[in-house]
């Protein structure tokens, strides 16, 4: 968490019933019911640790709606000053925060067990009625490729389709080809491989959106891309660049291997498999040169975050994976609910807090999906009328 200049002061006393509620949190959720009786029987550590209960609700929420969580400390510190008497544990927020987000287990246990009020349900994806097929656009009309027939296909000068592997390519250097923009849209739970005319290969995933000329001049290579695609991206005699524009960033390259996921209301990121890139916001400023193995995201005053990071973490999507290593629950269920298309509502918000390592494979379905993430016994997962409840 990085601190704002009211997290930079001196860390704050805490009082006796607040240092009992905070060592009840940082439990392990082992405690039996009569372990937890005992303990909340005392009624300062009990409001003590609805007090810490909402700052952590607050916490939870920040994946969804991003509250003033700086403001919600300065309330509950201001009720839990000690009063008088021997000094007690000193602590930072973020030393709270650690602890909190350790505590779902626990405090799941105790708003079952009737000490806490059920928090009120978040939800973090909502499905949509947006088309269910496969769309390509030209300057003759849009054509859904799922069940366009064959002979509609071959209307496309110098475009070859492949339906048993979803791919479609265009044919290198075809003066037959129209000089004009094509746009290939994805729906959820289907991605797409697409070869370009000058030979790079994309692969498109879910609910994403790549505009791009049915074929090249002399100039500069551009696309746009609203969503998340993985690019292997052909080197042009001449040293001629490759540039993938989206709304918020702009990536440059010559030759290489990179994801590009830029989803609306997500963190905009590029992770870099091969060669060099070089990437700078759409608002200006200097372009930031990558590395392989590298992660650039965006932030929202338009400077870069750049880290190190296992790649396959960020392209296992094109192999038909999800793929997650030390993330929060709240972001792995968006991109669950994206691909399947169903509401994902946390009944207990506290738990997308939760930084998982999951793997499942897309094809299986929501069910399997659910039921993988139920053998952690973290949560519980569960699929009704439409919706995921994680509870």
């Amino acid at each position: 968490m990085t601190m704002d200049s009211r997290d930079k002061k001196e860390p704050q006393e805490i009082s006796e019933s607040l240092e009992k509620a905070l060592h009840l949190m940082e439990q392990t959720g082992d405690e039996s019911p009569e372990d937890i009786k005992r303990q909340m029987d005392d009624p300062e550590t009990l409001e003590a640790c609805k007090l810490l209960y909402k700052y952590k609700n607050a916490m939870g929420r920040r994946a969804a709606a991003k509250p003033d969580v700086g403001a919600e400390w300065e309330r509950f510190e201001k009720r839990n000053r000690p009063r008088g008497g021997r000094p007690r544990r000193q602590f930072w927020l973020g030393s709270l925060a650690g602890a909190a987000a350790a505590a779902v287990l626990v405090v799941a246990g105790l708003w079952w067990a009737g000490y806490l009020d059920k928090p009120e349900a978040v939800m973090v994806y909502q499905s949509t009625d947006a088309p269910r097929d496969v769309i390509l656009e030209t300057g003759d009309g849009a054509l859904a490729l799922d069940v366009t027939d064959d002979k509609q296909l071959s209307a496309l000068q110098g475009v070859a389709s492949r339906r048993d592997t979803m791919t479609l390519a265009y044919a290198a250097d075809n003066k037959t080809v129209p000089d004009e923009l094509h746009t290939l849209s994805t729906p959820s739970g289907k991605d797409f491989k697409l070869i370009l005319a000058d030979g790079t290969v994309v692969w498109l995933n879910e609910r994403s959106r790549l505009q791009y000329p049915a074929r090249f001049g002399n100039g500069e290579r551009k696309v746009s891309l609203r969503g998340e695609a993985y690019f292997q991206v052909s080197r042009k005699a001449g040293g001629i660049p490759f540039v993938v524009e989206t709304d918020r960033m702009q990536v440059r390259v010559l030759g290489t291997e990179f994801n590009l996921s830029d989803h609306s209301g997500t963190r905009s990121h590029l992770t870099l498999v091969k060669g060099s890139v070089e990437v700078c916001g759409t608002g200006g400023g200097d372009y930031v040169r990558v590395k392989p193995g590298e992660d650039v995201s965006l932030n929202d005053d338009g400077s870069f975050d750049i880290h190190r990071v296992d790649t396959d973490i960020y392209v296992y999507w094109k192999e038909g994976y999800f793929f997650f290593d030390d993330t929060p629950l709240s972001e792995i269920m968006q991109q669950i609910g994206r691909w399947y298309n169903v509401d994902v509502v946390f009944d207990n918000p506290q738990a997308m807090l939760l930084r998982l390592h999951y793997f499942c494979k897309r094809s299986d379905g929501i069910e399997s999906a659910l039921n993988q993430l139920n053998l952690m016994q973290k949560v519980r997962a569960r699929f009704e009328n439409g919706v995921v409840h994680i509870e």
